[in-house]
């Protein structure tokens, strides 16, 4: 299954969109500034799925990730001399980055591929998501919009 994670730029919220391999919105996530840095993220039937809660210090964001107001997951960021490192405990999953191809590939606890998050080149902030099975979507869109929050600071020094 493939989607395709992209910012909204008509809205007048921080809105993103994840559209389907035929175009249809399959999920918006929508940023609320104004209450502690807060994304959600919605079916179509504006049903509320899951709660990112931004939490930016000392240079570092982190996210904390709420599934039915429960904090389920951290995702963050440890930064070394070298390169951003991302930590999170998510049904045993791990996130790598192949900088040659710009991907990252998330793979489970027997190191099988869970999904994959491509940046192609000519629009660095529209992610192509593939993701093999259908468990497994909602959870490649959070860990993805992460990253894609992640890659649009660095892109534009936030």
């Amino acid at each position: 299954m493939k989607f395709l994670l992209k910012e909204n730029v008509k809205s007048l919220y921080e809105e993103y969109l994840v559209e389907n391999e035929y175009e249809k919105v399959v999920f918006k996530i929508i940023g609320r500034k104004e209450i502690d840095e807060i994304l959600e993220i919605y079916d179509m039937d504006d049903n509320l799925l899951v709660k990112l809660k931004k939490i930016s210090y000392f240079g570092k964001t982190n996210f904390e990730i709420y599934f039915k107001d429960e904090l389920q997951v951290t995702i963050g960021e440890e930064i070394n001399l070298f390169k951003d490192i991302f930590y999170f405990e998510l049904n045993g999953w791990k996130l790598t980055y192949n900088e040659e191809n710009l991907i990252y590939i998330v793979t489970d606890i027997e190191d099988e591929n869970v999904f994959l998050l491509r940046k192609p080149l000519e629009e660095i902030l529209n992610y192509e998501i593939e993701v093999f099975k259908e468990e497994d979507v909602l959870g490649a869109v959070v860990i993805s919009i992460v990253m894609y929050i992640y890659d649009k600071k660095n892109v534009e020094g936030d």
